[in-house]
């Protein structure tokens, strides 16, 4: 049988995981076998656009769960080792993408298969713990983002197909506070190294509204982060994932996935009137 697997994925964690559902639905449509990646890229972006500085690569358990991988997609043709012809990460964000919005069912079904891993999950269960009643928040504000924003529509702060695009923190901040029943102790899952705004500032503009703001810097040293950028936005995951309410943004891959893996679950868009994650959205 064919084998296919996917060059090394130089982006961030969700759309990673995206690039795996591709890989696994490519594999399908070519009837062959999906030969899963033993690494992922660790990476920090840089300023210019389309440039990345590597910082390594980690084994893939590290960051998943190889049981229950195994166990998800034991009804398709899945290997983790052997040479394979190789797809470009660009093709199997595509694959995952149309996946996606063709049959999003199971192909949401093929992304729960691949579960944070037992360290990370024990880890995020007890940040859990430590913050008791909160509410997780992407809080979008980095500079990758403003970026995009910027040089798509020329101007922060605008709507787009019935979507409301900003980094301000006051629009972001607003917005929050509309949404029903949540707690005052917001964690902001957020890259803290590329923000376009001071924590101290953040932390202030949010204590207008009421809110108090969370970072994982706050947290006690026996909770802190490891050094890995991947390895941390794969806790900040599982934290959104068990967290009693989730705000997000509809244009983002991280609070799509975290919509996945929680249906059902109190997830909400603050940048979309009546927003409600549940709805399938892939970013363009």
């Amino acid at each position: 049988m064919k084998k296919l697997t996917v060059e090394p994925l130089v982006t961030g964690l969700n759309n990673q995981r995206l690039c795996l559902l591709g890989l696994v639905r490519s594999a399908a449509d070519q009837d062959a076998e999906a030969v899963i990646p033993s690494e992922l890229v660790d990476f920090t972006p840089v300023p210019k656009r389309g440039q990345v500085r590597h910082t390594g690569r980690l084994p893939i358990w590290d960051i998943f769960d190889r049981e229950a991988v195994e166990d998800g997609l034991s009804d398709l043709a899945v290997s983790f080792e052997g040479t394979a012809d190789m797809l470009t990460m660009q093709e199997c964000f595509r694959r995952g993408s149309d996946a996606l919005k063709s049959d999003y069912e199971r192909s949401s079904a093929i992304l729960r298969a691949f579960r944070p891993s037992k360290i990370v999950t024990e880890h995020a269960n007890r940040v859990v713990a430590w913050l008791g009643d909160f509410t997780a928040l992407q809080l979008r504000i980095e500079r990758d983002w403003r970026e995009y924003v910027l040089r798509k529509f020329g101007a922060d702060g605008v709507y787009s197909d019935g979507e409301y695009l900003t980094t301000d923190p006051d629009d972001i901040f607003v917005r929050v506070t509309f949404t029903p029943d949540i707690s005052e102790t917001i964690w902001a899952c957020c890259d803290e190294d590329d923000l376009v705004e001071p924590k101290d500032t953040l932390k202030r503009i949010a204590e207008k509204y009421g809110l108090r703001l969370v970072f994982k810097s706050d947290l006690p040293s026996h909770l802190a982060y490891p050094a890995h950028r991947l390895t941390r936005s794969a806790i900040d995951f599982a934290v959104a994932v068990n967290s009693p309410a989730y705000i997000g943004l509809t244009r983002s891959t991280f609070s799509e996935m975290v919509g996945i893996y929680r249906p059902g679950g109190r997830n909400f868009a603050y940048n979309i009137p009546g927003g409600d994650l549940a709805i399938p959205r892939v970013p363009t």
